[in-house]
């Protein structure tokens, strides 16, 4: 079985956001982890509502906490109380993958995407899902990879096609090692959650 993940850090820092992680480092590690890569990075981790939002805003912070379980009673009750956020919780979909609940976030993933077929990082979670579901595999969920156009990220491109097995994971793993706060708002994307974003 495949070592357990957990989210250790995904804090804001102060400012600029220094010692957070973006959700690009996070997809990364997560795709070499699956692929049968290797890479030292890890999460590095610093430091209630009664309508939909606040809900949702909750579950972030929980999930920022590591405390995943509890972040995905808050986006639960978050859908409880307006069933529209079901489609859209992406985060929700984050949050079920580090609680090992693979199927369910597979769900969720695949119904990010059915709204957004243009959003590959949802595509290449579902993908992670489903190989780290019981009975799933890498192979396997290679060939189910949803089909997505118009990439235009370097990064994100090269991490889509190692999920499509037109690239060596190796380049991700290089790619993974360079990484840093050098990279432009434009290659790194939001950080996670939408916080300012920063690599160590």
């Amino acid at each position: 079985r495949m070592q357990r993940m957990q989210p250790k850090c995904i804090a804001a820092g102060e400012g600029a956001g220094e010692g957070a992680l973006g959700r690009r480092m996070l997809l990364v590690a997560a795709v070499l982890s699956v692929a049968g890569g290797s890479t030292a990075t890890e999460c590095n981790a610093a430091g209630g509502g009664d309508n939909p939002r606040s809900l949702t805003t909750q579950g972030m912070e929980l999930f920022k906490e590591a405390k995943v379980a509890a972040s995905v009673e808050a986006f639960d009750k978050a859908i409880e109380l307006d069933p529209r956020y079901k489609g859209i919780l992406w985060q929700r979909g984050l949050s079920l993958y580090y609680a090992d609940r693979f199927d369910d976030a597979s769900e969720q993933f695949v119904r990010d995407v059915a709204l957004n077929p243009r959003d590959t990082e949802e595509a290449v979670w579902a993908l992670l899902s489903q190989a780290r579901a019981e009975g799933g595999s890498w192979a396997a969920a290679q060939k189910r990879v949803i089909s997505i156009k118009g990439e235009t990220r370097p990064y994100m491109k090269l991490v889509y096609e190692v999920c499509q097995g037109k690239t060596a994971v190796e380049e991700l793993e290089q790619l993974a090692t360079t990484l840093d706060s050098t990279a432009t708002p434009a290659e790194t994307g939001n950080g996670i959650f939408g916080l300012p974003t920063r690599f160590k």
